[in-house]
């Protein structure tokens, strides 16, 4: 795509006829007529004009817009977002730490239970590895 293909873009996104963003860029209806067909090239006076009319001056030289919007979520990411906000400290940091620890790749995670410990998996577990080590420890002797 042009640099005018992409100014075209740009004052239709702005919902503006060719006369009305010439005017508001200081120029001719001609003269934008040109910059929009290739036909001459806009200078620097003339990007500063648009970029005060909320035109994105980098999308239309390079091709890429200074913000790409996000892409839509998911349904099932928008309820585990909606969760995730609700949870507490403690159950974000373990959902964090739940999917850190499934994705992680070249590393290993581990956890560190003290006390009493209960486990439930449900569903699918994959490329998992899991040791359970049962060993007791002692407590330690109390300062005279």
């Amino acid at each position: 795509m042009t640099i005018g293909a992409r100014l075209r873009e740009e004052r239709k996104r702005i919902g503006l006829s060719q006369t009305e963003f010439g005017i508001g860029a200081g120029v001719a209806m001609k003269t934008q007529l040109n910059y929009e067909a290739g036909e001459r090239s806009p200078d620097g006076v003339y990007f500063a004009a648009v970029a005060g009319m909320g035109v994105d001056v980098r999308y239309v030289i390079t091709g890429s817009r200074d913000y790409e919007p996000p892409e839509a979520l998911t349904s099932e990411e928008q309820v585990l977002l909606e969760h995730y906000r609700a949870a507490s400290r403690d159950t974000r940091n373990a959902a964090l730490g739940a999917l850190l620890g499934a994705t992680a790749t070249k590393r290993s995670v581990s956890n560190v239970f003290h006390g009493g410990v209960g486990q439930q998996i449900e569903g699918p577990v994959h490329g998992g590895n899991f040791r359970i080590d049962m060993r007791k420890t002692k407590p330690p002797k109390a300062k005279p």
